[in-house]
């Protein structure tokens, strides 16, 4: 019986592991953007390394698709202070140049910044970009 629970907590454990697992130290971040209470249909989410607080290293770079961006370990955040901008734009086509009617492209909203700070694991951070005046 103490082999099959000893078992049992090793798997457990692994998922576990699994679940925040780091690529070279870096955390995989997820989330959600909206812009007036709707989802942000398009744009990037960035995060750079908050200088003024002493961080330092590579910024990573999230691309919104229907309110919802991911960014995998392997680019993903470092446990630190991070300045998030955030660029929303109206639906792209395949080409990404022009929505699906063939229209330009329009900017929802100008550069939209916040702070955060991410832990040492994989993260969520849901954006709400207030309404601009």
């Amino acid at each position: 019986m103490s082999s099959k629970r000893s078992c049992v907590t090793a798997v457990l454990l692994f998922f576990m592991a699994g679940c925040s697992a780091s690529v070279d130290g870096r955390y995989a971040v997820n989330g959600h953007v909206s812009y007036k209470g709707k989802p942000v249909p398009s744009g990037e989410v960035s995060f750079e390394p908050d200088t003024a607080k002493g961080e330092h290293g590579q910024a990573s770079l999230g691309r919104i698709t229907n309110g919802k961006y991911e960014i995998p370990a392997e680019y993903g955040v470092r446990p630190a202070a991070y300045i998030a901008r955030v660029t929303g734009y109206t639906s792209l086509s395949q080409d990404e140049t022009a929505e699906p009617t063939g229209g330009p492209v329009r900017e929802l909203f100008p550069v939209y910044i916040t702070e955060t700070v991410f832990p040492e694991k994989n993260s969520t951070f849901d954006i709400a970009v207030p309404p601009q005046k």
